[in-house]
């Protein structure tokens, strides 16, 4: 939290940064007939006076920056305001100080030129109004694309395998288990099985059990539970069961 916070901070002041006019130092040195070097020199000494004033801060005069020569090695020049530039010219005399105060000036003022109008509080409280719309329509949307994925996805193999289990379980309950005359009797068995299936797809509106929507899947194993054959399927697994194999009646 604390370095997020000391990273929002120095975002916001590198923004601020940047929405500042400034000229750059090695242009104020050719406009002022000065060597780069002496000019840095001179701003330094600015700003450490300032910066020992509490009240003072030297960012709002010279913004230390660096720039690449050709060689590929960085050099450290300044990005200097408007009131930079009105102290730089405030120690200038004569027709080089005039002519940098009308160079400068005419600089910022076609910077401001340049420079959008501002918005005005209506259009600015429009343009938020308009934000957060879409913003509101783009949520909307994501939860109705999260809506629509809930209601289309399919069960996996898992889940698939899980489904096939509690159905071949509830027919083999069904028949009297894995030992009784109804299970044992192919013709039976395979009726059972092919008689819950079909109910099974036929109740879910599907091919295959494999197309279960994953949201039904509570609902498919409480119909598997409470399945049960038909009138005349039970009656044929009763009456296989009720009969006496060879060995029964010889015993």
């Amino acid at each position: 939290m604390v370095t997020s916070t000391f990273q929002m901070l120095a975002d916001i002041d590198a923004k601020r940064k940047q929405s500042i006019q400034t000229i750059d130092s090695r242009e104020i040195a050719e406009m002022t007939g000065k060597r780069h070097a002496d000019l840095i020199r001179d701003v330094e000494r600015y700003t450490e006076v300032m910066d020992q004033n509490a009240d003072l801060r030297s960012d709002e005069f010279f913004i230390e920056s660096e720039y690449q020569a050709g060689t590929g090695k960085n050099y450290k020049h300044y990005l200097v305001t408007r009131r930079g530039c009105d102290m730089i010219a405030n120690k200038m005399t004569g027709d080089k100080g005039i002519l940098f105060t009308a160079t400068y000036v005419n600089r910022f003022h076609q910077m401001e030129q340049d420079e959008p109008p501002a918005l005005t509080q209506t259009q600015l409280t429009a343009r938020i109004a308009m934000q957060q719309a879409e913003q509101e329509q783009q949520l909307n949307e994501l939860t109705e694309d999260v809506s629509y994925l809930k209601r289309s996805m399919r069960i996996n193999t898992t889940e698939e395998y899980q489904i096939k289990k509690a159905g071949s379980t509830q027919v083999i309950k069904a028949l009297g288990g894995r030992g009784s005359n109804a299970y044992e009797d192919k013709s039976i068995r395979s009726k059972a099985y092919a008689q819950f299936w079909s109910e099974f797809k036929r109740h879910f509106k599907m091919a295959r059990y494999g197309d279960l929507a994953k949201r039904k899947l509570d609902d498919a194993l409480e119909f598997i539970v409470e399945w049960a054959p038909d009138t005349e399927l039970r009656l044929m697994i009763k009456h296989s069961n009720q009969q006496l194999t060879i060995e029964e009646v010889t015993r």
